[in-house]
Formats: structure tokens, sequence, C-alpha cells
């Protein structure tokens, strides 16, 4: 799937908390990304578009009412577009915002009008209206010239029967894709897609497809799912045979190590269960921040790391701007010095705070800030460079 728009999303009461989200996204991409910045309604968040791949026509038109969520749609149908119904949208909003006089289209007119691309017919290769006229007149729209000597037909007005042709059916220029024109009239939306964040009924999603046939049937499999039908996946699907790879995932920047280390479908679903019981206990960002602060690349160690006793050895704190390496500074002192101990504050807290994470103690991730709960260093995860990425049952 293309994508279509870089988002730079921010929160505007904490406006250190930023973060990058390309659309179209999956609902676990979206939430991540409102975890980072630190509020917890998708449709609230702060964004500007800051790279268009595609789309540009809906960029300029977007209105007020337009959320993450609801672009997230737009792109989806963008993706799913070929040039030629891009094209076609570009000329359909501009024909209605001629005809509301007005720039921003609201978002429900704008998703009729990306799901009806197939009410129009366009001209590529007019771009004015010479070109236009020229084109009627050599295809047999224009009445009475289809007999005329060469000499003559050349004498034509193009100019003008294209622009009265444009007025008289309301087709518009495009910037760099010809002219469109609308031969039907515009179908209602049934109704407007469900806009609630929903977590969806699986932690990760993966397909698998033979080694052998690149173009050939993929199989999807959502986890985490029993030991039995894991057995049986095990039998039909030997890893050794297929490639597999993570499409969506509760852990959205974990998705591209799947795959790339030794892994059984064992290990991922026992990886997914794991991401399904962080979710239950409300600390998904803590387990995201714990893998992040220990390197993990690998599915069975992060998967150890998601064990809740494992959990309980770190303490976790959201990303709280420069007060984080105060809060956690003093925490770490109090576990030095017991409880009851008296620290005064802004007395070289922040400054013991940055240390402590120049030493590993505390590490500071997208998430928030993480440390053991013991004092001691946090232990990362050193990946061997030269061990080949293969897969076994």
């Amino acid at each position: 799937m293309d994508n279509v728009f870089d988002l730079y999303v921010v929160n505007r009461d904490q406006p250190f908390r930023t973060a990058m989200l390309t659309l179209p996204a999956s609902i676990y991409e979206m939430v991540d990304i409102a975890e980072q910045v630190g509020l917890e309604k998708v449709e609230e968040l702060y964004f500007e578009v800051e790279e268009r791949y595609r789309g540009e026509c809906l960029v300029n038109a977007l209105g007020r009412d337009i959320t993450i969520p609801k672009l997230n749609i737009l792109a989806w149908k963008v993706a799913e577009m070929d040039e030629e119904q891009e094209a076609i949208l570009e000329g359909l909003i501009k024909m209605e915002q001629k005809k509301q006089d007005v720039p921003w289209l609201p978002y429900p007119k704008l998703l009729q009008l990306a799901e009806n691309t197939a009410c129009c017919h366009r001209v590529p290769q007019a771009r004015n209206d010479s070109q236009l006229g020229q084109f009627y007149a050599e295809n047999g729209f224009v009445e009475g010239v289809d007999d005329l000597p060469d000499r003559l037909f050349e004498l034509l007005d193009f100019e003008k029967i294209g622009r009265d042709a444009r007025l008289a059916e309301g087709g518009v220029f495009t910037a760099d894709s010809g002219y469109v024109v609308r031969h039907q009239e515009l179908k209602e939306l049934e109704k407007l897609p469900d806009l609630i964040i929903r977590r969806p009924y699986y932690t990760m999603l993966l397909e698998l497809s033979l080694v052998e046939y690149e173009n050939g049937p993929v199989f999807q499999l959502e986890l985490p799912t029993t030991q039995e039908h894991i057995k049986a996946l095990a039998e039909k699907f030997p890893l050794d045979e297929h490639i597999v790879r993570c499409t969506d995932c509760a852990i959205p920047f974990f998705r591209d190590c799947v795959g790339e280390k030794e892994m059984t479908l064992w290990d991922l679903n026992e990886f997914a269960q794991m991401m399904d019981f962080a979710l239950e206990r409300g600390e998904i960002a803590k387990y995201k921040a714990l893998i992040l602060a220990t390197g993990c690349l690998d599915v069975a160690q992060a998967a150890e790391l998601g064990r809740q006793q494992s959990m309980e050895e770190y303490q976790f704190q959201a990303n709280q701007g420069k007060n984080g390496p105060i809060a956690c500074a003093s925490s770490w002192l109090k576990k030095k010095l017991g409880e009851d101990a008296a620290l005064i504050p802004n007395q070289g807290l922040e400054k013991l705070g940055h240390s402590l994470m120049e030493q590993g103690i505390i590490a500071d991730t997208e998430y928030g800030l993480i440390q053991r709960t013991d004092g001691q260093p946090i232990y990362c995860f050193y990946l061997e460079p030269e061990q080949g990425c293969t897969m076994s049952m």
C-alpha cells in the first residue's frame, strides 16, 4: 500500500511531545502516536501535513472538521486509487469548490467525491480550452465539422469551442492531469464509516507465503490464538519454507523485526499474548518503553520481557518533559537512601537524572522514562550482526 501523507503530530498543551505518523495507518499505529504525545483520544490530536506523496488535491480542500481518523479514511481511499481515479478526484474537488464558492470542503463531501470517481470522464491531453475544443472537434463531439476539409477545419476557433463546451457541461481543468467532466450524478453515501477507535481482536497480524512463489497465495494469521491452532499451523506452514511478514502489531515499531531473526510460530504467539496481557493491564506504553530501552529486536526475548514478573522489575513514567529526569532521580535516590529521605527540590536532581540516563540507569524513550525498581542499570541486548536471519520450527 502506497504512503499518502506524513503527519507532524503535537500535544498543544505539552508542545515538547511530538511524533510523526504516516497515513494510511492502522488502529494500532494511530493509538501509538497518541501514546507518544500523551493524549488518550486520537481524534483530539493536533496535526499538520508534513509530506504529501499523493492526494495533494485533498490537502488543499481539508476543512476544519478534519481529524486524524477522518483523514486516515481518505488516505486509504487515495492509496487504493490508480492515476486515473486520483486525477478525476482532483477534478471532482475543483467542481465542488467552484459550485459552493469555497476553498474547503467538509469531510462527508470529500468522502463522497472519493467514492464517485467512476462518474467522470477525463481528457488527459486537454490542458486548456483550445486543446479541449480541438479534441472535441476531432472526435465527433462538435456537430457539422466531420466533413470539413482539413484547410477549413484548421480555421475553426478551437478555444471558443472548448470554452463553450466546458461552461455548458461544468467540467474543469486539473493542475497536471487534463480535463475532467462528470457524465452522471454523484451517488450518495449509504452511511459514513465508523470513526470509533476500537481495538482489533488481534495484537499481531501476519502474512505467510511460500518462499518459492513470490506472487503466490498469502495466508493471513491473527495472533494470539490457541496452542492447538498454533500446533496445526506449525505443521501446515513450516517457517523454513515460508516468508513471514507482520502487517500490523500492537507495538508498531516492532513490526519490521518479525522475520529478521530465527523464530517459531510459538514465539510469535507468545509475544502476541504478552502484548494482549499488557493491553489488558493498561501497560502497553510501559512494554513499548521497555523493549526500546533494552534494545530488544528478538521475538522470544520480547515475549520474556512482557511477562508480568519481568514488567514488575521496572518503573515507568509517561513523558513529563523537564520534570521527567527530576522525578526519576528522586525515585532512584529514595531507593538508595530510603523512602523517608527528605530531598530538597531543585538541588541537582535534574542534573542527577541526566547523569543516570548517561549511565543507562534511566532510559528516555518516545513513551517516557523507564528504570529498574532496584536502581541497577538496564540490561541491553546486543545482537551480533554476523548472525544469519533464518527461521525454523
